[in-house]
């Protein structure tokens, strides 16, 4: 005899709750473990293209607001920049038949900067979360699910002469 399947349901990750969390967190570090970052550029796959520090204000009072446009490498940047570290800005990571899809800037190779990857592990390039400045399991969010009604209703029509009404099998009035 077969067991029915279980349908499993996606927690579905709440973004701007869990960009706050992120940023509180990273907020709370202490000056001296955001020293790392200076001098560098931070790097993700969430980003398309390079924001320098000295632009970054405008850009990312822009993507703030929007959660399809923030990312915890804006957020970083900003708590950084705050704190006085000075990074030298966000940059893509993404690539496009081996050619980075975002441009530093500058004319020394991106190979000889600093850059600091802030994204997820992705298992194409090799490249492992930062054990400080990447998200952690604790900072995400999720949407509440709806509780699961276990069984549905059976309604029942029913036409009185004098109460024209329906009414569910507990006796109660819809």
């Amino acid at each position: 005899m077969h067991r029915p399947k279980r349908k499993l349901k996606r927690r579905q990750l709440d973004i701007p709750r869990t960009l706050h969390a992120y940023e509180m967190r990273i907020r709370s570090l202490p000056r001296d473990k955001l020293q790392e970052l200076e001098g560098a550029w931070l790097s993700s796959y969430d980003l398309w293209n390079t924001i320098p520090a000295c632009s970054f204000e405008e850009e990312y009072e822009v993507r703030r607001d929007n959660a399809d446009l923030d990312s915890s490498v804006l957020r970083l940047a900003s708590v950084a920049l705050e704190k006085g570290i000075k990074i030298r800005g966000c940059t893509s990571e993404r690539r496009h038949y081996g050619i980075y899809v975002a441009v530093l800037g500058d004319e020394t190779p991106r190979e000889q900067q600093k850059i600091v990857f802030c994204g997820d592990h992705t298992a194409f390039t090799n490249k492992s979360p930062h054990p400080i400045f990447s998200l952690k399991p604790h900072d995400k969010r999720y949407y509440k699910l709806p509780p699961e009604v276990s069984e549905v209703p059976r309604v029942e029509i029913t036409q009185e002469e004098e109460d024209a009404s329906l009414s569910d099998m507990s006796g109660g009035s819809i």
